[in-house]
């Protein structure tokens, strides 16, 4: 489980940090104010969307629920927030 509080790009999965066999991620907003956030691996040069800027209405849960493979020695997988005061719990399975 990953919190994430701080506004703009949050690496949650770093190069070689873990295989990339994701069959799940959860994304809850625990504030009360919509998020936008964005969901993207980054190679180091070029980013590629899962999500870009998906509005999550304030304490709803956003989950995406089919196999999300990527080579994981190539990318990161980032999140991006844009409120001022985020407050995203994020699972990974």
């Amino acid at each position: 489980m990953i919190n994430i509080t701080t506004t703009g790009d949050t690496t949650i999965l770093a190069k070689g940090e873990d295989s990339g066999n994701i069959t799940d991620i959860q994304v809850s907003n625990n504030n009360v104010n919509t998020e936008t956030f964005s969901l993207k691996l980054y190679d180091g040069t070029n980013y590629f969307y899962i999500i870009n800027g998906l509005a999550l209405p304030g304490k709803t849960s956003f989950v995406i629920d089919h196999n999300i493979g990527f080579d994981s020695d190539f990318y990161d997988l980032i999140v991006t927030t844009t409120l001022s005061t985020p407050d995203l719990t994020i699972i990974i399975k």
